[in-house]
């Protein structure tokens, strides 16, 4: 065999010291034989000589169109101390004004653009750069892969600049210094890849280590960017080929040469254009988001405060610096009047926020590489703001959010993109899985601003620009305000988002405007149309109140209910590999669904053995130890309330309870007090009522399949 404890590395992350961990250790793994194999050496070239350039075309089921330049070339764990490629990759995915991707989407052709660098085996890497094209991206592949190459040009012209390097070394340094914990679990699966290729003094800070400005190395990679030690894949569901891939019967073509047989746009004038756009590249300036401020607050261990507040205003202030990094959180509601419930309301908010943060990116890609996140969402509320990473320019990012939201000059090219691109989406969801399917229906069903596929394409379809733009300035011309600052952060800070908050908008007394959940009172069934094989189900029954209580009941009802349902329909009955009992809450009030996909039953069977289960189940209740009662109620308690791994936790849990109204900030341990307090005869009263309303007040979404 091939397992060796010379081939074999582990990490074991807990509590607990090295010395005390060791002997556990040894006492498990010392048993594996060491066969003294030695590593596989892999020396051949990914590709065979004179077979660059190639273009491989390839079909893909989706409506998306892509295309995928590969430059092999000599791996790049040798250099992991320096990472020239790396360098060199983060300024040919840069997105900024002048950049590859800023010019090409600026045109219309592209949607996405990513580049990186990978290693591939010990002797080979590639660099990739990764195009999603528009449909008007579709007819213009020569001339973007012209643009790429000329982009390649003048990193290799005026890219080697040291201060440049020295930028990305002091974020990857700071990335090291202030990285956040993750749960253990990714932690240990991430780190133990590592003990393959690097030794253990670096195991941790390889990833982040730049340590020297290297230009004579970084030329040597750079003269593997050409076009004849190019790879050019190409996909999208119009490709046809005259072979097919054995494993997935997919049809391709592999010829020799870039794009052979495609000229692009011969139109007179094609020189000269294509002689402009070259004029617009170049490579990015110094970056204005690097922080440069790093010093660290008292921390205060309350949890957030009303700091400031008035009818129109209010900002909830936590001075948080547990994690020992200067970081924050600011995140804003908007409350307009009546929200963004409606069908148009929601169709509308969603288009805008995307051509919000589309015009942002030129700008905002910055301020991601410095270490600042920014997101605008669109919940029922109203528009929701947020930016959070390193505190020092956290308000310069806020601020330029704030003042794209509210003034946005709509670009008609980029509407006509975005609604393209929504619309795909859209038309998209007839093609996930029937459960997945199935669940949304349910949701739709169930809360007044969830909406299906079919009614949003409905409401974008008449959309134009004046009319999106008439809507963002009725929305936006009276809010409310609600927000949170988190982290590293303090009362002077409170004070500075209130005023720029009354100075960009028009701030009044409007009351929070929520969804509304439909009751379930009967039985009620919902058939779907899907094209798969499989049935589906999501049968959903919901809590009476949306009182702790009641949420605690479900949440331990389902806690011990989940297994035991995979184990009986999917492991015992074998009736498909999608099997699941679910939370379903929407907002404050719970529910559990139980969600199947089958090739071998159809829903009605699907419904009658969850039946079936749930009897089972009852007569499981009565038979229960009290030891095993306790032990699922310990389990739960201890899920509920496990510490938060980083500030962005923590600033998560502590929003979904200040959306939810609970201002105390302590949602999780109110549930788990309360079901700290429930009896086993309770639970299995709440089992009996779940089983009687699969008889008359349920909800069922299926398809037949």
């Amino acid at each position: 065999g091939q397992y060796s404890a010379n081939q074999m590395g582990l990490v074991v992350l807990a509590r607990e010291s090295l010395d005390e961990m060791q002997p556990w250790v040894a006492q498990l793994f010392e048993a594996v034989p060491n066969r003294d194999l030695k590593p596989v050496a892999r020396k051949a070239p990914l590709f065979a000589a004179g077979s660059l350039p190639a273009t491989l075309r390839h079909q893909l089921l989706k409506d998306e169109h892509r295309m995928t330049l590969y430059f092999p070339m000599p791996a790049q764990q040798p250099h992991y101390r320096t990472k020239p490629m790396d360098y060199l990759a983060s300024l040919l995915g840069h997105e900024g004004k002048g950049s590859l991707h800023w010019l090409l989407t600026q045109k219309g052709w592209v949607t996405s653009l990513a580049a990186g660098v990978y290693d591939i085996d010990e002797a080979n890497a590639a660099l990739t750069l990764d195009l999603e094209l528009t449909a008007t991206g579709r007819d213009r592949k020569a001339q973007i892969l012209r643009l790429a190459f000329d982009y390649l040009a003048l990193l290799r012209q005026e890219g080697l600049a040291e201060w440049r390097y020295a930028e990305q070394a002091q974020m990857a340094a700071l990335g090291f210094r202030y990285r956040e914990a993750s749960a253990p679990r990714r932690a240990a699966s991430g780190l133990s890849p590592r003990l393959q290729r690097y030794p253990a003094e670096d195991l941790l800070i390889a990833p982040y280590l730049m340590e020297a400005y290297d230009p004579a190395l970084m030329r040597e990679f750079m003269g593997y960017l050409r076009e004849d030690n190019a790879a050019l894949v190409v996909a999208g569901p119009e490709v046809e080929g005259q072979q097919e891939e054995k494993w997935f019967s997919v049809p391709y073509a592999l010829q020799p040469g870039l794009l052979p047989g495609e000229a692009g746009a011969e139109a007179e004038g094609a020189a000269e254009s294509d002689e402009a756009d070259r004029a617009q590249l170049a490579l990015p300036a110094p970056n204005p988001y690097l922080p440069q401020d790093m010093a660290l607050l008292a921390a205060d261990p309350e949890p957030p405060v009303l700091a400031l507040a008035d009818e129109a205003l209010k900002i909830y202030l936590d001075t948080d610096t547990e994690f020992g990094a200067p970081r924050g959180i600011l995140r804003v509601s908007l409350r307009n009047p009546g929200g963004l419930v409606s069908l148009e309301d929601q169709v509308r908010a969603a288009l805008y926020g995307a051509l919000v943060l589309d015009d942002l990116n030129p700008e905002t890609y910055a301020a991601g590489l410095a270490g600042l996140g920014h997101a605008i969402t669109a919940p029922a509320e109203g528009f929701a703001l947020s930016v959070s990473g390193y505190d020092d320019k956290l308000f310069l990012l806020f601020k330029a959010v704030l003042t794209r939201l509210t003034t946005l000059q709509i670009d008609p090219q980029r509407f006509a993109l975005f609604k393209e691109t929504m619309t795909r989406d859209l038309k998209n969801a007839a093609k996930e899985r029937p459960y997945q399917q199935a669940l949304q229906r349910m949701k739709n069903d169930i809360v007044s601003s969830s909406w299906a596929p079919e009614q949003q394409l409905a409401a974008l379809a008449p959309l134009t620009p004046a009319a999106l733009a008439e809507w963002r300035d009725l929305t936006l011309s009276a809010l409310s305000a609600e927000a949170l600052l988190l982290g590293n952060l303090d009362a002077a800070d409170a004070g500075a988002l209130a005023e720029l908050l009354r100075a960009q908008l028009p701030l009044s007394p409007v009351p929070a405007t929520l969804p509304s959940n439909r009751q379930v009172a009967e039985p009620k069934a919902i058939a779907l149309d899907i094209d798969h094989q499989d049935a589906a189900m999501a049968l959903y029954v919901q809590d009476d109140s949306a009182s702790v209580k009641d949420r605690a009941l479900t949440q331990l009802l389902l806690h011990i209910l989940r297994p035991a349902y995979f184990a009986s329909l999917r492991t015992e009955q074998q009736l498909g590999y999608v099997v699941a009992a679910l939370p379903a809450a929407f907002r404050l009030q719970g529910g559990m669904a139980f969600v199947v996909q089958s090739p071998v039953a159809p829903p009605a069977e699907l419904k009658a053995r969850t039946a079936a289960f749930l009897d089972g189940q009852q007569e499981r209740f009565q038979a229960m130890p009290a030891e095993e009662f306790a032990r699922n109620k310990a389990g739960l308690i201890a899920q509920l309330t496990q510490k938060d791994n980083n500030l962005i936790e923590r600033g998560g849990r502590y929003w979904r309870d200040l959306t939810l109204g609970i201002t105390s900030f302590d949602g999780a341990q109110q549930l788990a007090d309360a079901v700290a307090g429930l009896g086993q005869a309770e639970v299995a009263e709440r089992l009996a009522l779940v089983r009687a309303k699969l008889e008359d007040r349920y909800l069922l979404v299926f398809s037949e399949g």
